[in-house]
């Protein structure tokens, strides 16, 4: 789908421009905000308050509470001018390398500048350098990526490193996502226009990109971040009738099951069922414009959606299928990157037989008081209700498996543990996520033979990593009636298949593979600290980046690596040298506690028929021989 590069210029006047800033800034002072606002570059996106908005500030002075709540949460951060408050990296005269660039940052007072190559480079050559200030920043949760102002209209670049926040450190913008890996000196693409037309579609309130090219592009939304008008919809109309005393004694006293009782304004959970969910879909799915026009209308206007109307009425096209996206699905059309949770759902039968929908399990609002930072920073990391990370979540509507002995039968493990937690079973880690895994929201039942034809992992092993998918195999059929593959290899049989997936796996197979060797319950149920050092060093020489931060990661939790110094995207042979000594370390504890340093104990002979030769631990190294090289990408 190409974009109207010839599109008509929507700057607006700049007489009407600067009534309109003033009047954000006067909405901003009524509210209490008490902040000045930050300097708007020459040729930064604006925020501005479209007819019907009024921003969050407005919404402040009526609701102190869920605003300090959503201000706490990622949402709120998602999106944010560049300031001494919201830059996290360090500019402080810092040179970060970004494969192919080395780049000067810098900062002056509050304002934050970054050396990079002109826009006009054409990727050949020696490039030329210009300074350019640093105007948003997007995210705060795992890491930040700056936006630069390219002096082309409003249109903005994305720099080429990002800061790790947990790492206090610098890496490459494009080594924290799985797709083909390019050369290290190869110049990675600084993504000019990726936010006018791209990001600007989940990451602000109201998105309107007007694009017309480089040169006439003038993007503006009415609030920078995920912010109330987001969720609840324009909120003029509903500030006029609470300013009326009679209208808010009446909110205050309708019935509660009302959906329209806070008066001209969205509430989703008291939505009508069908259109709940698709308040958080609009932006947690994996979805496509219906036709070109309505690409054409939002490039040139705005994102045409409120909360309570229909998605496919608006023009999105909801997608749940691997043949029109293979890299956001599974075979089997589960889909594979998080943040794309809604198509979990309405694929799950306790949506489509129920009335199961995101509010059912997660909360927008903190429920604890804006002060308990522990509590806040627990909620905002995926804002569930209290209760929700556990067996209540499924127990709310199951209630026959409430008693501990009747959920123990099902699950065929005992009361407390984590083969009894109902959505490490049903909702298992089969998607990948910034840094980490998330779970499936496809709410299924573990099949071994659909999980070796999707490739997608098994729950059962990916709990029990010192198991074979044959294992798990006729365990699901001797519990559940799950018909066993009557096909499998002998590997199949007799080796674990996190191991495998580790060592044959195609790159998405291989990072879920390392976060399962260590994910904690993993650990515990497999004793896989025994052994998994070698298998997690292997991967530290994997070509994709984010496979190895996941080994990096679960190799910090193995005994006696908490100070290995592993650096995911440092030089090849320093990374060896760090699997090196992480596999030393291993031998050595291992001889000390009295066990035999080798992998081939995880083989399960007893697997094998009696015609069929043993496998030794030569099978590994064949497993490693046999990588899955194919090009993968997964659209995070």
């Amino acid at each position: 789908m190409s974009h109207p590069l010839q599109a008509r210029s929507r700057c607006a006047p700049p007489r009407r421009l600067a009534l309109r800033l003033v009047a954000s800034a006067l909405l901003a002072s009524l509210a209490g905000c008490g902040e000045t606002p930050p300097p708007v570059a020459p040729s930064a996106p604006l925020a501005v308050p479209a007819s019907g908005y009024v921003t969050s500030d407005t919404c402040r002075s009526c609701h102190p509470g869920p605003y300090a709540s959503w201000a706490a949460s990622h949402h709120s951060m998602m999106t944010r001018a560049a300031t001494p408050a919201s830059v996290l990296g360090d500019f402080d005269g810092a040179t970060a390398h970004g494969r192919g660039h080395d780049i000067a940052l810098s900062r002056e007072g509050d304002r934050f500048f970054a050396r990079v190559p002109s826009i006009d480079w054409d990727g050949t050559g020696t490039p030329s350098w210009e300074k350019r200030e640093i105007v948003l920043v997007t995210g705060s949760h795992n890491l930040q990526i700056y936006w630069f102002e390219t002096g082309r209209s409003r249109v903005l670049g994305r720099l080429p490193v990002a800061w790790e926040i947990f790492d206090r450190r610098w890496f490459p913008t494009a080594d924290n996502f799985i797709a083909p890996p390019l050369p290290d000196d190869a110049p990675r693409a600084l993504g000019y226009g990726e936010w006018n037309h791209g990001c600007i579609q989940c990451h602000v309130t109201d998105a309107r990109p007007h694009w017309g090219g480089l040169d006439h592009t003038s993007t503006e939304a009415s609030e920078f971040g995920i912010a109330c008008e987001s969720c609840h919809g324009p909120a003029e109309r509903h500030v006029e009738r609470m300013r009326d005393p009679s209208a808010r004694y009446a909110e205050h006293l309708a019935p509660s099951d009302d959906p329209q009782h806070a008066l001209a304004i969205a509430l989703p959970p008291k939505l009508p069922f069908d259109r709940r969910s698709q308040v958080c879909g609009r932006c947690h799915s994996v979805w496509r414009f219906a036709s070109n026009e309505h690409y054409s209308r939002f490039m040139t206007e705005r994102l045409p959606f409120e909360p309570g109307q229909d998605l496919g009425e608006q023009g999105f096209a909801v997608i749940g299928s691997h043949r029109l996206d293979p890299d956001s699905f599974w075979p089997d059309d589960e889909v594979k990157p998080s943040g794309r949770e809604y198509n979990g759902l309405v694929a799950s039968p306790c949506f489509a037989a129920g009335e199961l929908s995101c509010f059912s399990c997660h909360q927008m609002h903190a429920p604890v008081a804006a002060g308990d930072g522990a509590a806040l920073a627990a909620w905002r990391d995926d804002q569930l209700k209290p209760g929700m990370r556990g067996n209540e979540a499924c127990l709310q509507c199951h209630d026959a498996f409430r008693d501990d002995g009747a959920r123990a039968a099902h699950a065929h493990h005992p009361a407390g543990s984590s083969g009894a937690e109902c959505q490490n079973c049903h909702m298992p880690y089969t998607n990948l996520g910034l840094r980490k895994a998330v779970r499936s929201h496809t709410i299924t039942s573990p099949r071994a033979a659909t999980d070796r034809a999707t490739g997608r992992p098994n729950a059962c092993t990916a709990c029990h990593v010192d198991r074979s998918l044959g294992w798990a195999a006729r365990w699901l059929e001797a519990w559940y009636a799950q018909p066993a593959p009557r096909d499998l290899d002998a590997i199949e049989r007799a080796v674990p298949a996190t191991v495998v997936d580790a060592l044959r796996g195609d790159a998405a197979q291989r990072a879920l593979a390392a976060w399962a060797l260590g994910w904690p319950d993993a650990m515990r149920t497999s004793g896989s600290e025994a052994w998994a050092t070698p298998v997690l060093a292997t991967l530290l020489g994997d070509p994709y980046p984010p496979v190895r931060f996941h080994a990096k990661r679960a190799l910090a939790r193995q005994p006696g690596l908490a100070d290995l110094v592993v650096d995911f995207v440092g030089p090849e042979a320093e990374r060896h040298a760090a699997a090196e000594e992480a596999t030393r370390r291993w031998v050595a504890l291992s001889r000390r506690s009295g066990r035999v340093p080798d992998l081939a104990r995880l083989i399960d002979a007893s697997a094998l028929g009696p015609d069929e030769p043993p496998l030794t631990a030569a099978v590994f190294d064949e497993l490693r021989r046999a990588r899955d090289d194919r090009p993968i990408l997964v659209r995070e």
